[in-house]
């Protein structure tokens, strides 16, 4: 193995830009930069690269060239442990689109218009001798100079059967590949991860300002940044951003931070929370058991134990007020429709969730019950009556009201196949949604969404492809 003295980036394949690069130096943080198209000793060297200590974070570009190679039977192994391996670390996967896209690309430039280059470049990635400068000579002799070599505009789609290999094993190893266009927003992109790898980004979400709950996910977000340090003795630091539709929310660490599971630690922030609100006793002798004194561990209670009891409150107070909101819409609405004789407060009353443990600004609320068909409600709602509950229903929970017919259609599909990613998909779309936000995180937010679409194959195909269409390519004109 290499010997790396100091802690530094991974650039696999063509992920380097001069944006990245200028960044990493003018911080004087070291990277390495490896090809993929090369042999099987590059590859092991590649792998303990990956499983260094000093690795800070591993970002690859997969072309289509590395992509056919990666299913070959001498690289099959090394690509499983591989991808195992990136996926125990920070990373950032890219792909063309026109390689993962469930619809053809518009334009495709293809090697193969010189047969004895594509020819020469799969003997050299299978026999290459690992003398990277000899190899990059013989490349020029041929008219490719590997360092500028830009895969939008030399490669061939790889064969299905090895996309589907290299797709199962990113899936087994919980990798999800970042779909870009240009040069120019891989480099954004690149440039993005390495700036929140760099500094232990831990936590990331949108919340918009018209969600239900939104100010009290701010009250509890803040509570449990203060719990991590205080009780967790986690060295955590809140960050982000407000606009005028929404906030952003960031939680950094260090070294120390970054074997932190989050979701575990916000599940008992909440549980602990919950005992100080209802069982006190319990709540100190959880703090008993770690190095906090008797003293300081009652006075925490006590603090928190204040706190809960008026997050509860307002939790309760926002949904009442939500609730009236909600009815005086539909009074409003379903009169015009004919159906003023429903039992609006019933309806308002059945799509407003209600929480029993603090949970909020983690998740995406949603209506507890769709109104969909009539249920046990005696009145036979038309599609039109229903279309109208649901959709003020979710302009009053989501915080949706200045969305269009795609962005909406875009959330329903995150909530019937969104699984895990829900929240962080739904926060995309508010982002993607939001003029104020930052570019780069609008950009990220877009590839995010397109990378979920091109996800859902033939799950939901026909309204993918409108969506992408009409709502991720051209909503914001931001390019690519």
């Amino acid at each position: 193995m290499e010997a790396v003295e100091a802690e530094f980036f991974l650039f696999l394949g063509n992920a380097t830009s001069e944006a990245s690069t200028s960044k990493l130096k003018a911080a004087r943080v070291p990277y390495i930069w490896k090809r993929l198209e090369s042999g099987a000793d590059n590859w092991r060297k590649i792998i303990d690269h990956v499983d260094d200590p000093g690795c800070l974070g591993v970002i690859a570009q997969l072309s289509s060239g590395t992509i056919d190679q990666m299913s070959s039977d001498d690289f099959r192994g090394l690509t499983r442990q591989l991808l195992a391996s990136v996926g125990r670390s920070r990373h950032a996967i890219f792909v063309h689109e026109s390689i993962v896209a469930p619809i053809p690309p518009r334009k495709v430039r293809k090697i193969s218009d010189r047969p004895s280059h594509h020819h020469y470049l799969a003997e050299w990635a299978r026999n290459s001798d690992e003398d990277e400068d000899e190899d990059l000579d013989r490349l020029a002799e041929i008219g490719i100079n590997n360092l500028d070599w830009d895969p939008d505009d030399y490669f061939s789609p790889p064969e299905e059967r090895s996309l589907e290999f290299v797709r199962q094993v990113l899936a087994d190893n919980d990798i999800t590949v970042t779909p870009y266009k240009t040069n120019a927003e891989l480099s954004v992109l690149a440039a993005r991860f390495l700036e929140q790898a760099d500094k232990h980004l831990l936590f990331r979400i949108y919340v918009p300002s018209g969600r239900l709950w939104a100010e009290e996910a701010d009250k509890l977000l803040s509570l449990f940044r203060d719990w991590l340090g205080r009780v967790k003795g986690r060295r955590v630091r809140q960050d982000g951003y407000s606009t005028t539709r929404g906030k952003v929310y960031e939680f950094y660490g260090d070294n120390s931070t970054d074997d932190i599971d989050l979701t575990g630690q916000f599940d008992e922030f909440s549980d602990f929370l919950s005992a100080c609100l209802d069982r006190p006793d319990e709540a100190v002798r959880i703090l008993n058991s770690t190095s906090m004194d008797a003293g300081q561990a009652y006075e925490v209670v006590a603090r928190y134990s204040k706190e809960a009891r008026r997050l509860k409150i307002d939790i309760r107070q926002a949904r009442e007020s939500r609730l009236l909101s909600l009815r005086h819409r539909l009074e409003d609405e379903l009169s015009e429709l004919g159906a003023s004789d429903l039992d609006i407060s019933r309806i308002a009353d059945a799509v407003v969730p209600r929480i029993d443990s603090f949970e909020l600004g983690l998740s995406n609320p949603r209506p507890a019950i769709q109104i969909t068909s009539p249920g046990d409600v005696s009145v036979a709602f038309s599609s039109q009556v229903i279309g109208t509950v649901n959709g003020i229903a979710a302009q009053q929970v989501q915080g949706t009201q200045n969305f269009g017919v795609e962005a909406q259609q875009l959330l329903e599909l995150i909530h019937a196949y969104g699984g895990d990613q829900r929240a962080e998909l739904a926060s995309s779309v508010h982002e993607l949604e939001d003029d104020d936000a930052r570019r780069q995180d609008r950009i990220a937010a877009r590839q995010r969404l397109k990378a979920f679409m091109y996800g859902l194959g033939n799950q939901a195909a026909g309204v993918a492809t409108g969506l992408l269409t009409k709502y991720l390519e051209t909503r914001l004109g931001l390019g690519g």
